[in-house]
């Protein structure tokens, strides 16, 4: 469809009737209803850029805008307005014929970049989910909890009921590989002990092993801080110690009376986020010797 031009006041030389200072053009929009829109809302996404192109060569041109922009509802029922910022006025001045400035507007809607049929995504890692502590899908056992065996002349532990774990070796070979080594693919029959940890921690270890979530705010994780950090230290699991570590750091108040057992627990773990707060509250409150002056026991460092 042709264009008309539209003259906005009157042209040099001219005297054409009907010229004012407003003008107005009506501009359609064809199938409306199918036109795309923004995702999750009812707008309609309208594409528009204005051109300035010099009189003289055509070829040098200012982009004064090339957006995008959104028709929907307006809110309250009343209009919007509003301005932007074409180019510097001395640019402007630069690209004038006979004294006119001249914009070319472009119009049009967003075209549909994706297609609207159902793409799906990678099953990868809901099929791992699916065999975890899965029978039939694993190749070594582990068994956890029971009774602990105790020193000469000192009480054995209270008993717990042991709970079998079965897991992939391949899959543990990747993420646990200490863990990986304690035991051999294939032989489902001998289940390999695992003491000093507690069934519910053990679990949490091996469902993070398959790729299961184990957010930082989850009140498990929160409970069993230190005995996660602990039990992935043992057998290599790095990045969820790295989560129980960041827990710990956050539900953990440092004070003067548990600073130094903190601290030596941070070197033992080699747990740099925890050790970097405590250091941050020995410089926040006064110097080191003070503070071991005021701990209830002397400890030596």
């Amino acid at each position: 469809m042709p264009a008309a031009d539209l003259h906005v006041g009157t042209p040099p030389g001219q005297l054409l009737p009907g010229i004012s200072s407003w003008v107005i053009r009506k501009v359609h929009f064809h199938e409306f209803a199918g036109l795309p829109t923004t995702p999750g809302t009812e707008c309609i996404e309208l594409r528009h850029k204005i051109d300035i192109k010099h009189p003289t060569d055509q070829a040098e041109t200012i982009i004064a805008t090339n957006e995008l922009s959104k028709f929907g509802a307006v809110e309250g029922g009343k209009a919007a307005a509003g301005s932007f910022k074409v180019a510097r006025r001395e640019t402007l001045l630069e690209h004038l014929g006979d004294g006119t400035l001249t914009l070319e507007v472009h119009l049009g809607i967003k075209k549909q970049s994706e297609s609207t049929s159902f793409v799906p995504s990678n099953p990868f890692h809901d099929n791992i989910l699916k065999g975890f502590n899965n029978e039939e899908k694993s190749d070594v056992k582990f068994v956890v909890g029971g009774e602990a065996e105790s020193a000469p002349n000192r009480l054995k532990r209270a008993k717990n009921t042991p709970t079998t774990f079965r897991a992939s070796h391949a899959i543990l070979d990747l993420v646990a590989p200490a863990l990986a080594d304690m035991c051999k693919p294939g032989n489902k029959a001998a289940a390999v002990p695992i003491n000093g940890v507690e069934p519910e921690v053990f679990r949490m270890l091996l469902y993070f092993c398959y790729g299961g979530t184990v957010a930082v705010s989850d009140d498990e994780l929160g409970a069993n801080a230190k005995a996660v950090i602990e039990s992935a230290d043992r057998f290599g699991i790095v990045n969820l110690k790295l989560k129980a570590e960041a827990v710990l750091t956050e539900q953990t108040e440092i004070t003067v009376n548990n600073m130094l057992d903190n601290l030596l627990y941070a070197n033992s773990k080699n747990l740099a986020l925890f050790q970097e707060m405590i250091m941050d509250f020995v410089a926040e409150n006064g110097d080191w010797q003070r503070l071991v002056q005021q701990c209830p026991r002397r400890v030596d460092v």
